[in-house]
């Protein structure tokens, strides 16, 4: 039996099954911007993505702003 496999609800990368709907490296951006967030509540968009070094599409992604 072959495993299931399902895209990232973020980057989309194909990923092996999971409880997460986001590949390893997504989960970990999304912690980066929620800590980033809550040290910096009301940070501009740019700034956000400069500090963290995340593409500014994911962080996008990741707040619902799409």
């Amino acid at each position: 039996m072959s495993d299931f496999i399902r895209n990232c609800q973020l980057c989309e990368a194909p990923m092996e099954s999971s409880p997460f709907l986001l590949c390893p490296e997504c989960l970990q951006e999304k912690e980066q911007v929620r800590v980033f967030l809550k040290n910096h509540p009301r940070v501009p968009l740019h700034e956000l993505v400069e500090s963290t070094q995340i593409p500014i599409s994911h962080v996008k992604k990741i707040l619902g702003i799409d």
